[in-house]
């Protein structure tokens, strides 16, 4: 998938083709951050929310006259089927055109920015080299949706997709509905729906690790008591009128993870899905090897109060509250809790500077774990000022060549092959001086040179003086 950016802050075009691993890198106020988020924030659940408010106010029957064919039918036979696989490629530029059109209206609050200086960004999606995945992934989708539930769970009116079939279903148990709804709120049914599935084919969802986690991680779990204690209460949407998405996202992950059910609910779920083990798997590598312990909640049912705890590697008999771990604990817990909780294949995680806080041995095994992330299907956009993780990817990428990769695994800090990444699988982009440059060869090189003209001007200027 090919984005193309413009006029985004303090660059002025940016072209950049979306790999399993997308890296952005650079100085300090170039962009990095900004491209990220709105190219995550162009997928996310609050981009679609955003354009259910806009076709409620456009004339969106013009652009698809599919929604009112559908319609039509069911209301004459009371069922109606539609491709899902015809309908994308018939109306994923339409939909995703429009999507990107509307973006700079709403991306300003989406940063927590009273002002508007995105007034003028434009933003272009080409798909054109993704379709055949595309495919597999709508045949993947499975959609129920209901309109009018009663207290005994039925709708008056059904959507259904099934895993592994391109026919979705709309049905109705009632043909009364038509009389006791406005049309056009059947019509944004079958609207939502439809867009839905079409959003979800590139990015099942979202997921935003911004550079603030460090400081959110105790927080969130302080704010929860306070809440549960009724002091300071603060309404969700008062919080996302205050704070800039990705952060109240973040929260919100937390105080789900916190009041999520009983972690056996998920390994249920993995017997449905056993890519969800593979996940649960990961946050154990990323506890062990890389945070040096082992993350619980003090109360294993669910609990809006529950502690998140610390149990350190060396030293079993103590287990510490998030205040008063180390930063690199606070700053990695987020990740493990998405993995041991919500994590699921195809979806997009943004990781502002995944080497906050971290010695370069853990930096270069956060790297690896960048690889066996992207490996077992999740998708990953990072900033980075880090030459120990650049370098270390480029390793990653020429062990991945090797045909005795088993006989070089213990070369590696997590000595695990599946850290070992395609260069099909990475994209390296520099952003400096109003401009954003392609800077990885077909070798899987990642010139760098942004790091080491630094690193040359300091060794320098010590034999000056």
């Amino acid at each position: 998938m090919r984005i193309i950016l413009k006029d985004l802050g303090p660059f002025r075009e940016a072209c950049i083709q979306m790999k399993p691993l997308t890296i952005f890198m650079g100085p300090n106020n170039t962009g990095k951050t900004w491209a990220s988020y709105a190219i995550a924030g162009l997928f996310s659940p609050r981009s679609f929310r955003e354009y259910m408010k806009f076709i409620r106010t456009n004339k969106f029957l013009d652009y698809y006259p599919i929604i009112e064919e559908t319609l039509n039918k069911l209301v004459i036979e009371g069922n109606a089927k539609i491709d899902l696989e015809d309908v994308f490629n018939k109306y994923n530029e339409i939909y995703f055109d429009q999507l990107a059109e509307i973006l700079p209206r709403w991306f300003s609050n989406f940063m927590g920015s009273r002002r508007n200086p995105f007034q003028n960004a434009k933003l272009k999606i080409d798909l054109s080299d993704d379709l055949d995945s595309i495919t597999r992934k709508i045949r993947e989708l499975s959609i129920e949706g209901k309109f009018s539930v009663s207290k005994e769970g039925n709708a008056l009116l059904n959507c259904l997709k099934e895993q592994g079939k391109t026919t979705m279903h709309f049905f109705t148990t009632d043909k009364n509905v038509f009389d006791k709804f406005p049309l056009s709120e059947l019509q944004l049914f079958i609207a939502r729906n439809i867009m839905q599935s079409i959003q979800r084919v590139i990015y099942p969802e979202v997921y935003f690790f911004p550079s603030e986690r460090t400081a959110l991680t105790p927080l969130a779990f302080l704010f929860s008591k306070r809440r549960e204690r009724d002091e300071d209460q603060i309404k969700d949407e008062e919080i996302d009128t205050l704070m800039p998405y990705p952060i109240v996202e973040i929260l919100s992950l937390l105080l789900s993870a916190q009041s999520a059910g009983d972690f056996n609910h998920r390994i249920e779920e993995s017997k449905k899905d056993e890519k969800i083990l593979k996940y649960i798997e990961l946050a154990e590598i990323l506890q062990k090897n890389i945070m040096g312990g082992r993350i619980d909640f003090s109360d294993p049912k669910p609990d809006p109060v529950r502690d998140l705890l610390f149990t350190p590697v060396s030293n079993k008999e103590i287990s510490v509250e998030m205040p008063t771990t180390s930063s690199n604990v606070k700053v990695l817990s987020p990740l493990a809790l998405y993995l041991y909780y919500f994590a699921s294949s195809d979806e997009l995680i943004v990781i502002d500077e995944p080497e906050m806080n971290l010695h370069p041995r853990a930096q270069a095994k956060i790297a690896e774990f960048l690889g066996m992330l992207v490996n077992a299907g999740i998708n990953i956009i990072i900033t980075t000022h880090s030459p120990y993780i650049i370098d270390h990817i480029m390793n990653l990428m020429k062990a991945y060549e090797k045909e005795n990769k088993e006989e070089i695994t213990d070369k590696f800090y997590l000595k695990n092959s599946e850290a070992f990444i395609s260069k099909e699988n990475v994209a390296a982009y520099l952003f400096d001086n109003g401009e954003v440059k392609n800077i990885m060869d077909e070798h899987g090189f990642i010139d760098w040179y942004t790091f080491s003209k630094e690193s040359e001007a300091i060794s320098n200027l010590y034999f000056e003086i």
